[in-house]
Formats: structure tokens, C-alpha cells, sequence
């Protein structure tokens, strides 16, 4: 992949989808889920909601390069295209499922986790736009993330703020007062605040028990990653010369605010060959 240039189209992670939503995408694939290999099961690296953000915002961009993959590709799987959202919203849900089944509160932390994911939500949407006036970050996503209402927006914001912020690291993280900490924080409390509300009963969060979460969410982050790399595969092929695709499908793997932070303060930027020692390490497992 080649590195974004300054004129590239800036990445726009998505806010996920609501779960009864993504629920119904994993219902939908199950059984693929289910027939996969166990063998072949991918070691999960990254952050899956920072992973599903970034993937859904993607989707779009790669769709609208169908008809050129067609003409240029004819040998790659359509269906990596096509299915890339609906894989992306099974693997959100897999992985709330994987977090109800791990967390051990029973509801009643509700009211502080709110508290601490609005407080949150408010600062780094703050730091967002201030970046998004400076053109470091996408404005058209800063502002439907500004839109949200209600608490399970509040949920999903969060997560789509961690991925718009943590994509834009390299270019940014000497021009915002946001921390690393708070990125990863913000996916954390998104996560939280879901699984909070689902125990509460509020409509439309809903998060039904999984027999063995831990085994299907690593299914569906398999599938996610294959798909996704594909399309990443196809993107670079068919941009190169334009040199934007990073831009129009950035790595899963993104840049770790606090692991790159005195590497990026040090050389002005995440390389593309750290990023694709992390892929490798992925690929190996």
C-alpha cells in the first residue's frame, strides 16, 4: 500500500451499527461462521470495534470501485465487496457478545459508565472538530458522529471517534490535546456502555448470550480480515498511481496511539513497512 497524500481523500471510519442490527448480520452468516476451518482462525491483534469502524467507512469508498475490480480483476470475489458490511456488522456484534459474556457487572455501574462515556464523547468530539476545521480529519464524519442522540449513539460514537482518531495518529498527535489513553479508552467505554444498556433493557440493544463467544467472535474476525484484505488488495492494485489507497481502505491494524507515539513524535510518521511487519504477525497466526 502506498502512504496518503496530503490531496488523498481522508479516511472515514463509521459509527457501527445498532445491535439488533448487527445481530442480524451475524444470524445471517452463521452458519459460513460455523463451517470455517478451526485450523485456520486468525490470532485477534487489533482492536475489533476500531477494526469494524474502519471497515464499515471503507465499505462505501471500495463499493464504488466495483465496476473497475470487475473490468481490471475479473478473477476476485465479488462477494468480498459486496458482503464486506454485513461481515463487518456480524463481527461488531460476535465481539459485544464475546464482551457480555466476559463482564461480570450486572447493570447497576450504568449510571457511572454513562456518565464517564458523555464526559468522553464531549472531548473528543471537541478534538475532533477542532482537526476536522484543519483538514486532518474528515468533516462529513465529524459531523454525523455531532449527530448522534440518545445513549446508544453515545455508545457508537465513542467507537467511531477511537477509529477516526486513531487513524489520523501519524498526521495529528502533535496538533490535538487528545491522548492516546483516551482513544482506547473511548472504544472501551463504547463497548461498555452497550453490554451496561443491554442489562438495563434498553430497547434496541439487545445482546444475546453466545454458547462460545470466544470461538465465534475469532470466526468472524477471520472472515472480516479475509474479505477486507482482499478489498484492501484490489484498492492498492487499482490506485496506485493515484497513490490514495490508504486513504480510500486504511489497515485494520492501524496505528497504536501509544505504541507509535514516540516513533511518530521521532520520524513524522507511522511507515508502511511497520505496518506491514503487524500484518505479518497476523498472517502468522
Amino acid at each position: 500500500m502506498t502512504d496518503l497524500e496530503p490531496t488523498a481523500p481522508l479516511p472515514a471510519p463509521a459509527r457501527p451499527t445498532p445491535p439488533e442490527t448487527a445481530a442480524q448480520a451475524l444470524a445471517q452468516l452463521a452458519e459460513r461462521l460455523a463451517a470455517l476451518p478451526s485450523g485456520g482462525l486468525r490470532r485477534i491483534t487489533t482492536d475489533i470495534p476500531r477494526a469494524v469502524s474502519i471497515a464499515l467507512g471503507a465499505a462505501g469508498r471500495i463499493a464504488e470501485l466495483r465496476e473497475e475490480i470487475i473490468e481490471q480483476l475479473p478473477k476476485l470475489d465479488l462477494a468480498h465487496v459486496d458482503e464486506l458490511p454485513t461481515i463487518a456488522m456480524a463481527t461488531w456484534y460476535a465481539h459485544l457478545q464475546w464482551v457480555a459474556s466476559t463482564d461480570e457487572s450486572d447493570g447497576s455501574e450504568l449510571e457511572a459508565i454513562l456518565e464517564r462515556a458523555v464526559e468522553l464523547r464531549r472531548t473528543l468530539l471537541g478534538d475532533a472538530d477542532a482537526l476536522a476545521r484543519r483538514g486532518l480529519v474528515s468533516a462529513g464524519r465529524v459531523a454525523e458522529i455531532r449527530e448522534g442522540r440518545g445513549h446508544l449513539d453515545t455508545a457508537n460514537d465513542l467507537v467511531a471517534l477511537s477509529a477516526l482518531l486513531e487513524e489520523a495518529w501519524p498526521r495529528v498527535h502533535d496538533k490535538t490535546a487528545a491522548t492516546g489513553e483516551e482513544i482506547e479508552e473511548a472504544a472501551e467505554q463504547g463497548t461498555r456502555l452497550l453490554v451496561a444498556l443491554s442489562r438495563r433493557g434498553e430497547p434496541g440493544a439487545t445482546i444475546s448470550p453466545a454458547a462460545d463467544a470466544a470461538d465465534l467472535r475469532r470466526r468472524a474476525f477471520t472472515a472480516l480480515h479475509r474479505a477486507y484484505d482482499q478489498c484492501r488488495r484490489a484498492v492498492g492494485y487499482l490506485r496506485w498511481a493515484e497513490r490514495d489507497a490508504n486513504a480510500i481502505a486504511p489497515s485494520l491494524f492501524a496505528h497504536r496511539t501509544r505504541a507509535t507515539r514516540p516513533k511518530a513524535a521521532a520520524g513524522g510518521g507511522a511507515s508502511a513497512a511497520s505496518e506491514e511487519v503487524e500484518r505479518a504477525s497476523v498472517e502468522a497466526g
